[in-house]
Parts: C-alpha cells; sequence; structure tokens
C-alpha cells in the first residue's frame, strides 16, 4: 500500500491533534483533581469545626446542668438551715429586716 505525500502528512496531522488533545485531557484532569482535592480538604476542616462546636456545646450544657443542680442543693440547704434556725412564731429574716429598716429611717 503506497501512500502518498499527503495521506502521510493527514495521518502525522490527525496523530499530533490526538496527542494534543491527550495533552490537554490530562492537564483538565489534573486541575479537577486539584480542586477536588481542596474542597474535600475544606469539608474536612469544615467538619471538624462543626464537631469541634457541638462538642463545645455538649460541655456548655453539662455545665449548665451542673451549675442548676448545685444551685438546687444549695437553695435547699439554706432553705433547711433558717428553717432550723429560725424560732417558731417569727417572721421570716426578710420582712423583719424591712421593718427594722423603715423604723430606722423614721428616725433620721
Amino acid at each position: 500500500m503506497a501512500r502518498t505525500k499527503e495521506d502521510i502528512d493527514d495521518i502525522d496531522r490527525q496523530f499530533k491533534a490526538a496527542k494534543e488533545d491527550r495533552e490537554n485531557t490530562a492537564i483538565q484532569l489534573n486541575k479537577m483533581q486539584e480542586e477536588f482535592r481542596l474542597m474535600t480538604e475544606d469539608r474536612d476542616h469544615s467538619l471538624q469545626q462543626w464537631e469541634a462546636t457541638v462538642l463545645q456545646s455538649d460541655n456548655c450544657r453539662k455545665q449548665l446542668d451542673k451549675a442548676r443542680i448545685v444551685r438546687f442543693i444549695i437553695s435547699e440547704y439554706i432553705k433547711s438551715i433558717t428553717d432550723v434556725f429560725r424560732p417558731a412564731g417569727l417572721p421570716n429574716c426578710k420582712r423583719a429586716c424591712q421593718r427594722r429598716s423603715k423604723s430606722t429611717r423614721q428616725y433620721q
């Protein structure tokens, strides 16, 4: 099969065009892979931030729950102490203090 010079030149052009297309496709693929890698890194970073926020929120909730329990225990303890030390039949300390402050204002 004898080929003419034109046939050889046409095959050579097709080969060069195919090679250039392959190289361009490889460059595009590399760019897409890099974009995907960056997107994955961003996603992982965002996920880590979200997990840290959730953990911090859980810790705050636990501290708040503990503080509420301590507040309740202290208020119950104070109630029990004031009930023990308040003589029967006397008004509570708050009312007595209010009366005392009113009576001292009259003399000033």
